[in-house]
């Protein structure tokens, strides 16, 4: 196969070449663009697929010959590369999730459910400091207490997961938490006064468990949206007055709770309220 050069060309008279040429060649190669090279993240997630999680159907579209993993399936990314976004909702994973993920300087979502983890849920994410939105909801491992190292999460959903013990006492130490869910769990025992004490909840989620004693429904958490403790087992409590200060609240779970008292919500504000089975009073106010 023959090749040309613009070189050859133009000295096939033996004439030399001007020196205004070369600045010409120059200049052209600049306007090349350069070789790709697949970025930081995508080096540690290639690194973590060979070493923890092998080879998928879900994951065969990771490849090293891109520049960035972000559309990659699974992997997102904002506008700027600023905020990563992970979501493995498919039952492979197993528990083998290293540390290493944490290393991902914008990892800040993290979506798990549906996995098959069991026993202790990985350790890996106990360095994940920077995530603000995690979700391992649908597996079987015991609770992660060392999530609460995780200051900066908004959101934990952690439904569905078969726990079995009581509710983690120092939830309140999450201060930026403003999403939980602990639903459909095996909780037993009471709902601890920490549960009031976070700064700034929107959903709470703690119906169908074994909770039992008494709750008196926090009135001062103002800035809940959605609220459900819903089908437990709990002695006849109270639900405060003061959740009709609760402005922002539109959804309200109480299905076959034992409430004593009264029950004030503002229907200008309510879009639902589920009190099936509910043993108790309820008083309707459209002022709120």
């Amino acid at each position: 196969m023959k090749t040309f050069s613009f070189a050859q060309a133009y000295s096939s008279n033996n004439a030399p070449l001007p020196l205004a040429f070369f600045p010409c060649i120059i200049t052209f190669s600049l306007l090349l663009p350069p070789c790709a090279s697949l970025s930081q993240d995508g080096l540690i997630l290639l690194k973590i697929k060979k070493a923890d999680w092998g080879e998928t159907n879900i994951l065969s579209g990771w490849n090293e010959s891109h520049q960035t993993p972000c559309g990659w399936s699974g992997i997102s990314c904002d506008t700027f590369n600023t905020d990563t976004k992970i979501d493995l909702t498919v039952p492979f994973l197993s528990s083998n999730l290293t540390f290493a993920i944490c290393s991902l300087p914008n990892l800040t979502t993290l979506i798990l459910s549906l996995n098959e983890f069991s026993g202790s849920f990985p350790h890996g994410l106990l360095r994940c400091r920077r995530l603000r939105k995690l979700d391992l909801s649908s597996n079987h491992g015991s609770f992660p207490d060392g999530l609460l190292r995780c200051k900066r999460l908004r959101k934990l959903d952690l439904s569905r997961n078969e726990f079995a013990r009581r509710l983690p006492s120092r939830i309140s130490e999450l201060s930026e938490l403003r999403k939980l869910y602990l639903d459909y769990n095996d909780f037993s025992g009471s709902i601890p006064p920490t549960f009031g004490m976070l700064s700034k909840p929107e959903a709470l989620f703690l119906d169908h468990n074994r909770l039992n004693g008494t709750f008196e429904v926090p009135g001062n958490l103002k800035s809940l949206v959605s609220f459900d403790i819903g089908n437990n087992a709990l002695q006849p409590g109270v639900v405060t007055r003061e959740l009709r200060n609760s402005r922002q609240l539109r959804n309200i779970g109480l299905e076959n709770c034992k409430i004593v008292g009264r029950i004030i919500y503002g229907v200008v504000f309510l879009r639902q309220f589920d009190a099936a089975g509910l043993v108790g009073y309820v008083a309707q106010s459209s002022t709120g």
